[in-house]
This record gives C-alpha cells, structure tokens and sequence, in this order.
C-alpha cells in the first residue's frame, strides 16, 4: 500500500516516537505505583537499583528519544535497545535461577515477561534496520 507523500521519509522517525512513549509509559508506570510492578523473584537484577532509579532511567530515555527522532535515529535506536535489553536479562536471569537450584530462587512466572521483553527488544532491532527513503528499498 503506498503511502501519503506527506509520510514520506518518516518512518524511522515516527517508529522511534512510539518507542518513546513505551519508555514513558514504562517509566510513569514505575513512578506512581508505590510497589514495584515486579517481585524480586521474578526480577532479580531489578534490585540491583533503587526503584525510583529505574522509572527515572525510562523516563530519561522515553524524553531522549522523543528529542533524537527529530534529530538522529541511528543514535535513537541504540539508546532505545538498551532498556528493553536490561530488562529482558533481569527476567532471563530469574528463568535461569529457578531452573538451576540455588538462591537466589528465581520464578518461572518470569518466563513470560523475558518473551515479552525479548520481542520488544528484537522488534526494535528490526525497526532500526528499515530503510527510510525509497532509493533504500529499492522502490
């Protein structure tokens, strides 16, 4: 389907603003609710760091990458894939832990969130790599 030449050329930039608002959500989610929206069971590594760190730290980024989608999305997609990535290890980690026995206990509720957070985090891995004008797809 062809796009509206007004849209031309905007894809990664638009891509990269709906990531924002994942990271902001992520991050808002974070910042208001009193108890975090994980156990340490299920998100081991995730008590690394203060729980006000982490909703500052998505909040940071989703701000981040709102700004460098006007600017440099190359920059924007490495920035984007790293919150995502930590999360899905911290998960991967809990997974890991409750399969090999042994503290910490680990949760194999976890599993689920290292699938969702693995597909984001892949998704944006593909979403970095399209191309953006027309001469790049060979349209």
């Amino acid at each position: 389907m062809p796009r509206p030449s007004c849209l031309a050329g905007t894809r990664q930039p638009v891509a990269l603003v709906m990531v924002a608002m994942i990271h902001l959500g992520r991050g808002l989610r974070l910042l208001l609710d009193t108890d975090p929206p994980y156990s340490p069971e299920t998100a081991v590594l995730h008590d690394l760091l203060p729980h006000g760190w982490h909703a500052t730290a998505w909040l940071a980024v989703g701000v981040a990458l709102a700004g460098l989608a006007l600017t440099s999305t190359r920059r924007g997609w490495w920035l984007a894939i790293l919150l995502p990535t930590l999360t899905a290890i911290s998960y991967g980690w809990s997974v890991a832990t409750w399969v090999i026995p042994g503290p910490p206990p680990g949760s194999p509720s976890a599993l689920g969130q290292v699938i969702i957070w693995a597909a984001f985090t892949g998704l944006i891995y593909i979403i970095a790599g399209w191309p953006e004008s027309d001469v790049e797809r060979g349209a």
